[in-house]
């Protein structure tokens, strides 16, 4: 599995345990669910600034996220 691939599941996995549908936290950090998505199957590699972003919305700290 990849970094990315491996990054994308953890989001994917906090933002269903906390109840949030891509739509909803993609709105909430000011981004598309089309990219959202994109990041979550591990197809685009975040930014820095979007992990952080990501990280704040699901009350996680960036190193989960490693």
């Amino acid at each position: 599995m990849s970094v990315k691939e491996l990054v994308g599941r953890r989001i994917k996995e906090v933002r269903q345990a906390k109840g949030l549908s891509q739509e909803a936290l993609s709105e909430k950090i000011g981004m598309s669910a089309k990219y959202l998505s994109s990041i979550e199957w591990g197809k685009e590699n975040p930014t820095l600034d979007t992990l952080i972003k990501l990280a704040d919305a699901l009350h996680r700290n960036i190193k989960y996220f490693q």
